[in-house]
């Protein structure tokens, strides 16, 4: 008996690793998304701060927010009666031609994992090296079939639903 309950102590050990690694990289994400604005505010100025920032979030949004949403693909391909109202949760809108309409976090997951490009919402763009921060939409871009969709992901409504997940 004793094999059995190490076994069930080591699953629930892994359960709870896998939602501690969802909500640090949606913590991670945040603090991205919250801190942009005011790392280009520095006062002086910080030696090729302006690059870097520009370099790494770009990068790692884009890592974590693929990252987040393969792994919430996995649980909400889990049949749950709460991961069926989490999966229908509204975080964006969607372009498919001329037509507009809400994003699920479940569609959201899926333009995501199967998108050709993403860009970055930025404050105040003039340059790479002259802008005021990144802001908390990404817009995501793919092709259906022959027709061009575009997926505007609000990231602070998609990181609360994620920390709603039922793994």
């Amino acid at each position: 008996m004793e094999h059995s309950s190490d076994i069930e102590d080591d699953f629930r050990y892994e359960i709870e690793f896998a939602n501690e690694l969802i909500e640090l990289d949606v913590y991670r994400l945040l603090t991205i998304i919250f801190s942009s604005k005011a790392l280009r505010k520095a006062d002086p100025p910080i030696l090729g701060l302006d690059m870097m920032t520009w370099k790494f979030e770009r990068a790692e949004i884009y890592r974590i927010v693929f990252n987040l949403a393969i792994r919430a693909r996995n649980i909400l391909d889990k049949p749950t009666k709460e991961n069926k109202l989490i999966a229908e949760e509204i975080t964006g809108k969607l372009e498919l031609g001329t037509v507009n309409s809400d994003l699920s976090f479940r569609e959201a997951c899926n333009k995501i994992i199967h998108s050709e490009h993403i860009n970055f919402g930025i404050v105040g763009f003039k340059s790479i090296a002259e802008n005021e921060g990144i802001t908390e939409f990404i817009y995501v871009y793919g092709k259906k079939g022959r027709k061009q969709w575009k997926a505007i992901i609000d990231l602070i409504k998609f990181s609360n639903v994620l920390m709603g997940l039922s793994i």
